[in-house]
């Protein structure tokens, strides 16, 4: 994967842009899935703490990047067992990261 370090990475201020931002719009499979569940908690303020940690700050909620998308992956996955959401909520926290990991790259 080329990453052109010259880019400044910025993420979105709200869910309205985070949604515009969005590269690919037809919902399919478990990150998909995870997809929704990322711009739903986007706005929440916990949330978004720590999924901004991964802009290269060292403003990471929980001490390290790891650590953060561990924690995001957990209140999705919280949510989808309270959503009754079986393809969410039976998965591993490993699973889970990998996926909000290839979901984040779905944004500009």
């Amino acid at each position: 994967m080329n990453i052109d370090t010259n880019k400044v990475l910025t993420i979105a201020k709200d869910r309205k842009e985070l949604v515009e931002r969005r590269k690919n719009k037809s919902p399919k499979n478990l990150h998909d899935r995870m997809q929704e569940y990322y711009e739903d908690f986007y706005e929440d303020d916990e949330f978004y703490a720590l999924v901004n940690g991964i802009t290269g700050n060292d403003d990471t909620v929980e001490g390290s990047v790891t650590a953060d998308l561990y924690t995001a992956a957990r209140m999705i996955r919280e949510k989808s067992r309270e959503n009754k959401d079986h393809i969410i909520g039976d998965k591993k926290l490993a699973t889970l990261v990998k996926s909000l990991k290839v979901v984040m790259r779905r944004y500009e």
